[in-house]
């Protein structure tokens, strides 16, 4: 049996459905659903996948970008072309 581990690609692509999925949702929230870490949320915003808006004073959440919404179309692509499970 194989057991295959998930690449930052793939976190990346997760974290970026979840945005999608629940837009108003707080980033703890998000980064905890995908058990990504506040590191590689970093990562993502550096790369310009994701952008952090503040919504209050206490309040945030995550906006995708035309870029991250670009590399999520291209890794559904790739998750059809190479399936693994």
């Amino acid at each position: 049996m194989i057991v295959m581990k998930r690449g930052p690609k793939d976190v990346a692509a997760e974290v970026l459905e979840q945005v999608l999925a629940s837009p108003t949702t707080a980033p703890t929230r998000i980064m905890a659903r995908t058990s990504a870490s506040y590191v590689f949320l970093k990562l993502l915003t550096a790369n310009g996948l994701v952008e952090l808006k503040q919504l209050t004073k206490k309040r945030k959440t995550l906006q995708i970008t035309d870029k991250g919404r670009e590399f999520l179309q291209h890794y559904r692509v790739c998750e059809k072309l190479f399936p693994l499970s």
